[in-house]
């Protein structure tokens, strides 16, 4: 009796577009969403909530995540889907701008907000559209010492200033002077 009085939770389809990243990002979504007991279905036609990992570095990527977001918010429009998320990179890149234009979306989160899955999912039946972007955790912290770029500084300058002064002929000569000046170092 007490498993009937259990609150049934909605199926999940995850759609993964992008790069390998995504995918693997998608993979960790649906393990958080598994561990929170969300049915995970593969079609779109079997799910009530749609989660859309997208990309947002390319162009092409960029209008595959606009032409799905579409797609499947037509979907929603229709009752054939209850709820609609968008996470990943395009999200990140373009979110403040989409979330005014694309107001059927439940939710939406940046990859460095991507843990929080369920939460959203959770979140989203109440006041307002919970949008999550933070730094993604995946960048490398990169922090230049000041000392050293004011001391390199002149120097590159110049070096870039003999690269763009140079004859044709000359030009590969410095190029290489140029990238000689930088010190690259492997973390």
């Amino acid at each position: 009796m007490a498993s009937l009085k259990m609150k049934l939770k909605h199926k999940v389809c995850v759609i993964s577009l992008g790069c390998a990243k995504n995918l693997v990002d998608s993979e960790h979504i649906l393990g958080w969403l598994a561990e929170k007991k969300y049915p995970l279905v593969g079609r779109l036609e079997e799910a009530n909530i749609a989660v859309i990992n997208t990309c947002g570095f390319i162009q092409s990527a960029v209008e595959e995540a606009i032409r799905t977001i579409l797609e499947v918010s037509e979907k929603k429009r229709k009752g054939q889907l209850r709820k609609l998320f968008v996470v990943g990179c395009f999200v990140q890149r373009y979110g403040y701008k989409l979330r005014k234009e694309m107001p059927e979306v439940d939710g939406w989160a940046g990859p460095g907000e991507i843990h929080r899955i369920t939460e959203l999912v959770q979140e989203s039946s109440g006041k307002g559209t919970p949008f999550l972007i933070n730094r993604p955790t995946f960048l490398p912290d990169h922090r230049i010492s000041l000392e050293s770029f004011s001391q390199s500084k002149y120097l590159h300058q110049e070096t870039l200033r003999e690269v763009l002064q140079a004859k044709p002929e000359e030009k590969s000569q410095a190029i290489d002077k140029l990238l000689g000046t930088f010190e690259v170092r492997d973390f």
